[in-house]
């Protein structure tokens, strides 16, 4: 089983190549709004380097969102266009999960206009809604999980952040993640804002 690995929805460019359990390869690089340039020429690259081509991919995973709305709708167009030609496996998640993978952890990502995405979540599974939210009411969306670690964009709340490997988080994931039958009938998931009650 060869799995490729898309992820165009946040600051990074990820894209990883998995044979069977193993990482072939992968790159996590800041896309400096470049996503749409560089994701077709980097996946061509690393194919190249380990003399595979698109066809010899079992399995493609991609990020839906929320995110950068360019971002988010790249790496969807990638996966769309490639399965009108050939007959993948396809599986989505939340680029909000895909920030967590198994940790128990919250993840961030900037909305912009002093907004954040926020996801909770533990062993994979989202605990609290994700949600879009002003930066001013996180810390009442997150009270009841204080001791969890901040991923992503946790500088713009005042957290410490730690590093995640995105490529690796969502091949840790993939097992349960259902199979995508019409990816064509996928949208990018834009949240809408979440009215925080104030504690």
């Amino acid at each position: 089983m060869k799995t490729l690995i898309i992820d165009t929805s946040f600051k990074y460019l990820v894209i990883a190549i998995y044979e069977n359990n193993c990482l072939l390869d992968g790159l996590q690089e800041h896309g400096n709004s470049r996503q749409s340039e560089n994701a077709i020429p980097v996946i061509e690259k690393l194919l190249k380097k380990h003399n595979l081509s698109l066809f010899d991919m079992d399995e493609l995973i991609v990020t839906i969102g929320p995110g950068s709305y360019t971002g988010v709708r790249v790496g969807l167009a990638i996966v769309k266009t490639l399965k009108t030609i050939h007959p993948y496996t396809i599986k989505v998640l939340s680029s909000l999960q895909a920030l967590a993978g198994k940790k128990s952890c919250i993840s961030v990502i900037d909305a912009r206009s002093k907004k954040v995405f926020v996801g909770i979540y533990q062993n994979g599974k989202s605990i609290k809604q994700d949600a879009l939210i002003s930066i001013d009411d996180f810390d009442d969306y997150i009270i009841e999980y204080t001791n969890f670690a901040v991923i992503g964009d946790g500088v713009l709340v005042d957290k410490e952040v730690e590093e995640a490997c995105i490529y690796q988080n969502i091949f840790d994931l993939k097992e349960e993640l259902a199979i995508v039958e019409d990816i064509h009938k996928v949208v990018p998931d834009y949240i809408k804002e979440f009215e925080v009650t104030k504690k």
